[in-house]
């Protein structure tokens, strides 16, 4: 009897299987993904269903999870590419591989499973209307991007490298192309920017705003809300239990994030250390170091007892506007200003229709020479003391006048001499040393505490050392040394920030400065080493972490009970809040008086004053033009109250807190003297906002707003505008195909 051979069966039989193959896949990829997408429930065991279209199917996490990959494949596929075209040592190359380059660093992003979605139903949407990619469109497509730098040997090199067929690669880039040819429909008929908004989005950058506003907390009205029933409150817990906690955001859930401790040290001198510094120790530095670091800045001429004003010039170079909008107020340190020389004004030329009978032919000469004079106030010249002496002497004697008829030329190299008695007194080009005296002291401490930091630090990696020994031979950890002591004796602080999520070290005193709040972000976004002591370059600051607590998800409603409770009452009562901000608005608006005036007497409503703000702000202006260059949108403005800084407003702002853009766009549409009302953008306080002034004037802005070229200022308002915009058309192409969210993604936890 023969044995069975399965290929031979195979062949043999071939069109019987080819028809149950063919049903077989048929069943498989269209009738049960439309059963399946009727009846989202049924899906048992399997992957959970994300997303059902009436006409394209249902998205489930594996689906999603090959999406992700498909897009990973087509990154290293440009990645690969330009590794392969790009040459460091030829500037012409690389400026053709720019779009190359910059289409292949998008792919190292992660996009959002949403968007991820919103891809896929795009392409599915593009087939459905007709369109189609052929392999003319993708070379075209391959050409544009490598400025026909690409050739087949470089192509197959790539798909080697990258370990994919020539089939998989057209399916992927037919996938990218289809979807971006649907985004540009949408894209083109963005190109018309109305001159309203325009105007809208210059003045989020450039109208700077001061207002009074009162706070509602919605807290204050918690206690009247009602108890929910079981029912309400486990559905509650349900819906947010993972959704990740974020105070400043609206939509905060019940997943903490991760917590960090750590201690840190700040090489900041006490007074102790500051009085340690001698007069003799500063004195020194200052000598040693004023040629470079005490020099005073150099005086324009006509502003400088060393160069006085030349003749024929009109003021000096800061009233001319020579030296581009500087003004006298702005420079560094007042001119010196040195001992007046009593020096006879110069005597004035007599016409030469009244005395014809002088000698004309030496005024020019003795013209030139005043002009000369002009420049002794500083350096005196043998000429000008016989000169003042013989105006001194002269009396009324009237022979006197005929003495100019010397030749004066040749004594004008004395003019140029000065005295040899009295030596230049360089001590006017530095700045005196009790103006830098304390500037010195501070900086011999800083040096001083700055060489204690290695020793700190030196104690800190032995400890870290020890621990991680006695965790891998699994001994008891040696207890970390108490430092608080050693480091208080050398003039310096311990300082600790406790057990807190990034929301609430965010808050604490380390985080004062925008070097410190970035290191807290990124300290947060990796994975801490317990006890290693890490140095914050430029900014002289010591810190080792000592706890760490990974996020932890609630699984019953009972563990966080309470927190649920409170949660859900705050939410019932944001409509009692608001309601309370509009009835204390209409109050203000028919006083026509100011927060703080109707309110005096009110101490349930605290009203507040801002800094100077505005809608959107790229924070140091110095970086702004290069941050508008990368085209870097600018952040939401930061609104600290009176007397806060900027950058502390997390830190010290009592009542106005994360603001929002909701709380921005209000604010933007009042004019001065208006009143409105707005939450916050985790809606935990509502405010009544009266604005108090607006700089410049309306009239300032519009003259600058009619020279302003739109790359100053688009990015202060077009990203958010085509988002919206093409939100709205992604839910008329939800609508049309039938798409429906079952389950919809989260969006990243961490949100700045």
């Amino acid at each position: 009897m023969a044995s069975f051979h399965p290929f031979r069966s195979f062949q043999k039989n071939q069109k019987v299987w080819l028809a149950i193959l063919g049903v077989g896949t048929m069943i498989s990829f269209i009738i049960l993904p439309v059963l399946m997408g009727l009846f989202p429930g049924a899906s048992g065991t399997g992957p959970a269903k994300i997303a059902y279209c009436r006409r394209y199917g249902s998205i489930d996490e594996r689906n999603l999870a090959d999406l992700n990959q498909n897009r990973q494949d087509l990154g290293r596929f440009y990645n690969v590419l330009y590794q392969l075209l790009a040459d460091p040592n030829n500037q012409e190359r690389m400026m053709a591989l720019q779009n190359l380059g910059i289409t292949a660093s998008q792919y190292d992003q992660l996009l959002e499973p949403e968007e991820l979605v919103n891809q896929w139903l795009l392409t599915q949407h593009a087939k459905e209307l007709g369109m189609s990619i052929d392999k003319t469109d993708i070379i075209n497509h391959l050409n544009q991007l490598t400025a026909t730098l690409l050739t087949n040997t470089i192509y197959q090199q790539t798909i080697k490298a990258v370990g994919m067929s020539e089939q998989r690669f057209e399916y992927l880039i037919t996938l990218e192309l289809l979807s971006i040819r649907m985004s540009e429909i949408f894209e083109i008929s963005m190109n018309v920017i109305p001159p309203s908004t325009r105007w809208d989005w210059f003045q989020r950058l450039n109208r700077q705003i001061t207002a009074e506003v009162a706070a509602v907390p919605v807290e204050q009205f918690v206690n009247q809300i009602t108890e929910p029933n079981n029912i309400q409150l486990q559905k509650f817990f349900n819906e947010n239990k993972d959704k990740p906690f974020n105070p400043t955001q609206l939509e905060s859930g019940f997943t903490v994030p991760d917590k960090i401790a750590f201690q840190y040290i700040k090489a900041t001198p006490d007074q102790k250390i500051l009085d340690s510094i001698s007069d003799e120790e500063i004195k020194k530095y200052y000598e040693e170091n004023k040629e470079t670091l005490f020099r005073k800045p150099a005086q324009p001429m006509g502003n400088s007892p060393m160069f006085p004003t030349l003749p024929g010039q009109s003021g000096n170079l800061f009233q001319s506007g020579g030296l581009g909008g500087i003004t006298p107020s702005s420079r560094p340190f007042p001119t010196p200003q040195l001992p007046a020389t009593e020096e006879n004004p110069k005597p004035e030329p007599t016409p030469p229709e009244k005395e014809p009978e002088k000698t004309d032919s030496e005024k020019p000469e003795k013209t030139e020479s005043s002009s000369i004079r002009s420049m002794t106030t500083r350096f005196v010249s043998y000429q000008t003391e016989t000169e003042t002496a013989q105006n001194t002497n002269s009396g009324t004697e009237q022979p006197k006048p005929e003495e100019p008829k010397v030749e004066a030329k040749p004594e004008q190299p004395a003019t140029e001499t000065p005295k040899t008695d009295e030596p230049v007194d360089l001590s006017i080009l530095y700045r005196p040393l009790d103006e830098v005296k304390e500037q010195i002291r501070s900086t011999l401490a800083t040096e001083k505490v700055l060489k204690l930091l290695p020793v700190i630090e030196e104690k800190m990696r032995d400890y870290f050392q020890a621990y991680y020994i006695h965790l891998d031979q699994e001994k008891a950890t040696p207890p970390m040394p108490d430092l608080t002591s050693f480091v208080a004796e050398q003039g310096l602080v311990l300082k600790t920030v406790s057990l807190d999520t990034i929301f609430g070290a965010i808050k604490s005193e380390f985080a004062r400065g925008p070097v410190e709040r970035e290191y807290l972000f990124n300290l947060f976004n990796e994975a801490p080493i317990l006890f290693e002591p890490k140095k914050i370059e430029g900014e002289n600051i010591l810190l080792w972490v000592t706890e760490v607590q990974p996020e932890s998800k609630p699984e019953k409603l009972d563990e966080i009970r309470d927190v649920v409770l409170k949660r859900w009452k705050e939410v019932e009562a944001r409509s009692l809040a608001l309601k309370r901000a509009e009835e204390l608005a209409a109050e203000v608006r028919s006083s026509d008086k100011s927060l703080a005036e109707t309110f005096a007497d009110r101490q349930d409503i605290p009203v507040v004053e801002t800094e100077p703000f505005t809608y959107k702000s790229y924070g140091a202006s110095m970086y702004a033009a290069f941050l508008a260059m990368r085209g870097i949108p600018p952040q939401l403005g930061e609104v600290c109250e009176k007397g806060v800084a900027a950058g502390d407003s997390e830190i010290d702002n009592k009542w106005i807190v994360a603001p929002g853009v909701e709380f921005m766009e209000t604010v933007s549409l009042l004019s001065v003297g208006e009143t409105g009302v707005v939450f916050n953008q985790p809606q935990t306080v509502a405010y009544v906002i009266r604005v108090t002034g607006s700089s410049p004037s309306e009239e300032v802005l519009w003259e600058r707003f009619q020279t302003a070229t739109l790359r100053e200022y688009y990015l202060a308002g077009q990203p958010e505008t085509v988002a919206d915009a093409r939100k709205a058309w992604l839910n008329k192409i939800y609508e049309k195909v039938g798409f429906k969210w079952i389950q919809k993604p989260e969006r990243g936890q961490r949100q700045r």
